[in-house]
């Protein structure tokens, strides 16, 4: 028995809470205390790997199914039967379908063929095992994303997943032995333009990296990363990877602060503190597009002090654009007409000319 209701922990009311405890630990516990008394040969749990290493969203899941395990080795302290198997994806219609699915195979969770599954069930109870878990892991991915910012003890004897978390160490030696400056030189020679796209593909590059795509293909650069899903560890992988090819120390709630990769890009350069760059002709023209059509929302003619200080700002632009400086501007009547133009002109002169009514 089992029933989903995911949410993040500040979402998880008492009532969801209780809504997914009752099939899972409700029940398990009424049907142990019912056969407390019969001379069972067998008594199975099936359990979740939720319950054992945490899943995105389930905090009232994982809590359900570890109350299953605990209930099992306490019947076995008490010299009774009990196996509580924690079982990971099945396929053909198990309880992850869908999105849940698909983010379960990118985190190196793959669904088993039901037929495998029943086999080891049988397998773990001529084995009398107490609590055990049964999965088909790809260690490639799940390794670094249970390991990344803290100990790992679950996995750590298995083969696989050692030597895995071996090689990203070695990995990561070789990376932050680089110098970020390069990367800062790299973005310095370019427009600001180019550095968006350079900075945004490289977020985009990271992200397909952790949700183990095998391109950047599939990253929308304003998608969330809850929507392309990012759960807290992948946060903190994402946050490492970016460290490294930065030299930056940011925080592992990076992809929740910034939550599309476009804005986390913006971060980024900001963080970088990047020189601007030349910028192109029609960036320029699309600033000024943009400050013309906020200026009549933004200034109501009875703000005559918003309004002159405006008109000074644009003054000085305009001069700029000419090439006039400040010794010249005081010889040229272009200069002393703009100097001494009403606020009235200079708006009249954006309507007239930006096409801003």
């Amino acid at each position: 028995a089992g029933v989903l209701d995911d949410g993040v922990i500040g979402s998880l009311t008492p009532e969801r809470l209780a809504f997914v405890l009752r099939s899972k630990a409700d029940a398990a516990r009424h049907l142990d205390e019912l056969t407390r008394g019969l001379d069972l040969s067998l008594f199975v749990m099936f359990s979740s790997l939720a319950g054992a290493v945490g899943g995105a969203g389930q905090g009232n899941y994982a809590a359900a199914n570890a109350f299953l395990d605990a209930l099992v080795e306490q019947r076995r302290g008490l010299g009774l039967p009990g196996t509580s198997i924690a079982w990971g994806a099945w396929s053909d219609g198990g309880l992850a379908t869908g999105v849940g699915e698909e983010r379960l195979q990118h985190g190196g969770i793959l669904p088993m063929a039901p037929d495998d599954a029943v086999t080891l069930l049988g397998e773990a109870l001529e084995r009398d095992e107490n609590c055990l878990i049964v999965a088909d892991v790809d260690w490639k991915r799940f390794a670094p994303r249970l390991a990344t910012g803290r100990p790992a003890p679950l996995i750590t004897g298995i083969p696989e997943a050692h030597s895995t978390l071996q090689a990203m160490d070695a990995q990561g030696a070789v990376t932050d032995a680089e110098p970020s400056g390069a990367l800062r030189a790299e973005l310095a020679a370019l427009t600001s333009a180019e550095q968006d796209r350079k900075v945004l593909n490289l977020v985009s590059a990271q992200v397909a990296d952790v949700l183990s795509h095998p391109n950047s293909d599939a990253i929308t650069a304003d998608r969330a990363f809850k929507d392309l899903g990012f759960d807290s560890l992948a946060s903190v992988e994402l946050r490492k990877r970016l460290n490294r090819v930065t030299g930056l120390r940011l925080a592992a709630t990076i992809a929740f602060d910034h939550p599309t990769p476009r804005t986390l890009a913006d971060h980024l350069r900001s963080e970088l503190k990047l020189g601007g760059g030349p910028k192109r002709f029609d960036t320029v023209l699309g600033d000024l597009d943009r400050l013309a059509s906020e200026l009549t929302e933004l200034v109501p003619e009875s703000e005559e002090s918003a309004r002159g200080e405006i008109s000074l700002r644009l003054k000085a632009l305009l001069q700029l654009c000419s090439g006039a400086t400040d010794e010249t501007v005081t010889d040229t009547s272009a200069a002393e007409k703009f100097a001494s133009a009403s606020d009235d002109d200079v708006f009249d002169f954006i309507s007239n000319e930006l096409g801003i009514s």
